[in-house]
């Protein structure tokens, strides 16, 4: 009787261990690409442009 129980143990347990072993996973693991300098450029009005218009 302790052999048997001890047998269910084992497959119940491995039977779980099997089944969340992949839960969640859905591609592999890699690292993030690193982040790249923003070579765009913000465009604001030059100074001589607004104080010319300041004084219209």
């Amino acid at each position: 009787m302790q052999r048997k129980t001890i047998f269910l143990l084992a497959l119940i347990s491995a039977l779980s261990l099997l089944t969340l072993q992949g839960c969640g996973q859905k591609n592999p693991l890699t690292l993030p690409e690193k982040p790249q300098q923003n070579t765009t450029s913000q465009t604001s009005p030059s100074p001589s442009q607004e104080t010319q218009e300041g004084k219209q």
